[in-house]
């Protein structure tokens, strides 16, 4: 957690401390955010502006990962879908024949930005499980 934010302080070659100081934030603040106690994108948007301009770079530069569709939810086929966080992965949970399935995908947090990218992605997901339903429920129905 906070690994841009720590490499920004290292690349600005300022201490906790001087950063403090500079910034009229709080040591103890400037510390948790440093070991990772706290959670730098939970911060006040003021906190977060003040520290990137001491250390003269923007607010992206210090900010972690945000996976935008976290919690997102939508209908494919007819099978609703949440998009999830899992580390930096995308999990896709849904709700197919009253069971829950959590989907793990390959993709990255940052490899999509698009929600119709996601709603496509959930698609490509989805469609293989409806598929595989109707060709078990077809071989039920033939006796196997």
């Amino acid at each position: 957690m906070n690994e841009k934010f720590i490499a920004a302080v290292k690349k600005a070659g300022i201490t906790g401390y001087k950063l403090s100081k500079k910034t009229g934030i709080p040591y103890t603040t400037i510390s948790e955010l440093l070991t990772g106690k706290k959670d730098i994108n939970k911060k006040a948007a003021e906190t977060v502006l003040r520290l990137a301009e001491a250390m003269d770079c923007s607010i992206t530069d210090i900010l972690n990962p945000v996976f935008v569709m976290d919690g997102v939810s939508g209908k494919c086929c007819g099978v609703g879908y949440v998009w999830k966080r899992d580390d930096d992965h995308m999990v896709l949970e849904t709700i197919f024949k009253k069971k829950k399935r959590v989907i793990e995908t390959k993709y990255k947090l940052q490899d999509f930005t698009r929600r119709e990218d996601y709603d496509e992605l959930a698609y490509l997901y989805i469609s293989p499980l409806i598929r595989e339903e109707k060709l078990k429920e077809r071989l039920a129905g033939q006796g196997w």
